[in-house]
């Protein structure tokens, strides 16, 4: 009975050692998700605070006065008026915006929750923050395309700031799904 008794002992003891390697390998793979997956949503973060400094609009300079946008970035008796060196920085459009009470305002404030968003989930583990950072990534670049003038005859051209914000909400994702818990 003792000999019987052996053989079924050890060969629980190899499913056990093989479950509990099969649990390391999981853990293992999950922390390397884990990993790509922040690593992924911190760069999209940077990337979209990063934007704000490029410039979003460019316009030929006329007479070196700067030019005028069109009045789809807002109210049309308010036109936004562009520096003389003829382009526009994100934080300078969101400061014209907020001054000015620009319909584009709207995509940073956007932008700016989202930022806040990501920052908050990095830091806890929470699925419901992942799915809000899901839903919001790519928000700013949805709600910019209504507001960017549709003139084909218009002076003012996008520059790469809005599509570095596109970018960069496709990261952010991305980096979310890999990192929701």
């Amino acid at each position: 009975m003792s000999k019987q008794g052996r053989p079924d002992e050890f060969e629980a003891l190899q499913k056990r050692l093989k479950r509990l390697e099969w649990s390391v390998e999981s853990d293992r793979s999950e922390a390397r998700r884990l990993r790509v997956g922040n690593a992924v949503l911190v760069a999209g973060a940077v990337a979209l605070f990063v934007s704000l400094a490029l410039p979003w609009m460019r316009g030929p300079r006329r007479n070196h006065a700067g030019f005028d946008a069109p009045a789809t970035l807002g109210s049309e008796d308010l036109p936004l008026r562009l520096e003389a060196r003829g382009v526009m920085t994100g934080w300078e459009v969101l400061g014209a915006a907020i001054t000015e009470g620009r319909a584009v305002l709207a995509v940073f404030v956007v932008v700016l929750v989202l930022l806040a968003l990501v920052a908050y989930a990095l830091d806890s583990d929470r699925e419901g923050l992942y799915t809000a950072v899901q839903a919001c990534a790519l928000l700013p670049t949805l709600l910019f395309l209504p507001t960017w003038p549709r003139d084909p005859e218009s002076s003012v051209v996008m520059g790469p700031g809005p599509l570095v914000v596109f970018v960069a909400g496709v990261m952010i994702l991305y980096g979310a799904s890999r990192s929701k818990p």
